[in-house]
């Protein structure tokens, strides 16, 4: 059996919703996806998320309760799926599996490890700077080649942006906004599609877009030459936008500086605000991209992301 069956056949994952996008992804690369919690209507869900943030018993009621997971050997559960009493549920009904809590978002953002014992679960991050104030352990972030596959054949001069930004506000709305308007100075064709942090505010500001799916964030991807980044946090790790400009062989525009440190940073491919010539920008994205080595880009497949787990093991 080859290691990367033998991932599948070992690992399971629990994820918010087995129906969401990206817990497809992995399901379609064979791997079991479990979803956390039973399926129910808005209003059970906002009756449930209150349930979460009180001190009332009983939270078990809401999870999910037929994950049959008995045949796996390890089970990862993604924060964003996570709250205390899940983590030490899943722990209970499966006392003999290795049970994984991984950070995919800032711990600030996600649940507090240092209140989950390292005999109920493992505590893995994809930011470095949490796994060193947490005493977590690290594993790169990951994407999924799969999403790339149709881009042979792609034709170049049918790009219709030179910079494309799809997200959420976040506390970043004046600095897009700002990037915008200097990018167009240059004569840069820009598409920003920007959504509010809460859904109820985008009635407040015209400038606020509604969210899109992954599909037409990937079709304003293909056609841009390049893909801004702009984080709050440049400890947090590699972002989605990174991830996407490596897979989908983009430039990246971004803020944050730690970039220059990983395996994949070249000066012809990513540009550092604050920190390259904003004036050589144009020439920058003009450039033709530079071929990244294979091996690179593989390191953050998911494949190789899971096998990283198992390796731990050894």
């Amino acid at each position: 059996m080859d290691e990367l069956q033998q991932n599948k056949e070992e690992f399971a994952v629990i994820h918010y919703d087995k129906n969401s996008y990206f817990a497809n992804l992995i399901h379609d690369l064979g791997y079991t996806v479990v979803s956390a919690y039973k399926k129910i209507n808005f209003a059970k869900r906002v009756i449930r998320k209150i349930h979460f943030k009180s001190s009332c018993p009983k939270k078990e009621i809401w999870f999910n309760k037929k994950y049959d997971l008995d045949k796996f050997e390890s089970l990862i559960i993604f924060d964003a799926a996570a709250n205390y009493e899940l983590v030490k549920y899943i722990k209970k009904i499966y006392p003999d599996k290795r049970v994984i809590l991984w950070y995919w978002n800032p711990v600030r953002n996600s649940i507090d490890p240092t209140l989950l014992s390292s005999e109920i679960c493992e505590k893995w991050s994809y930011s470095l700077e949490d796994c060193k104030k947490f005493n977590l352990k690290y594993n790169t972030t990951f994407y999924f080649n799969g999403l790339t596959n149709n881009l042979k054949g792609e034709n170049i001069n049918g790009l219709n942006y030179d910079i494309v930004f799809v997200g959420r506000d976040k506390g970043r709305l004046s600095t897009l906004l700002e990037y915008k308007e200097k990018f167009e100075s240059l004569g840069l064709k820009t598409n920003f599609h920007i959504t509010p942090t809460k859904w109820y505010k985008k009635r407040k500001n015209k400038i606020y877009k509604n969210d899109i799916s992954y599909n037409e964030i990937i079709d304003l991807i293909k056609k841009s030459n390049a893909i801004l980044d702009i984080v709050q946090y440049q400890s947090d790790g590699l972002t989605l936008r990174i991830m996407e400009s490596l897979f989908f062989k983009k430039k990246l525009i971004t803020n944050n500086k730690i970039i220059k440190s990983y395996d994949f940073y070249d000066k012809n491919n990513i540009f550092i605000l604050g920190e390259d010539p904003f004036e050589k920008l144009k020439e920058f994205i003009e450039i033709p991209y530079t071929e990244i080595d294979n091996e690179i880009i593989k390191k953050y497949e998911f494949n190789e992301w899971i096998y990283r787990f198992r390796k731990d093991m050894n």
